[in-house]
């Protein structure tokens, strides 16, 4: 899921949104509506998927913690 996050030019620049733009992602999106010049709407979007990456991150911190006592 982060790694999607992190690549959208590889998506954009496969598909460039697709048959009837149905295969933009977040990120992608977020690339279509600031070449339209719509920059306040694609900052939003940027924090959206800034704050989507810290929960998803904080999850995979917290499942990936190692116990205290915990044998190796």
């Amino acid at each position: 899921m982060i790694w999607i996050f992190n690549f959208p030019d590889l998506i954009f620049g496969m598909t460039g949104g697709g048959p009837n733009n149905e295969t933009h992602i977040v990120t992608t999106w977020m690339i279509k509506i600031t070449q339209q010049g719509d920059y306040g709407r694609a900052s939003a979007l940027g924090l959206l998927v800034v704050a989507a990456l810290l929960v998803f991150a904080v999850f995979f911190l917290m499942a990936t913690r190692e116990k205290k006592g915990a044998r190796r």
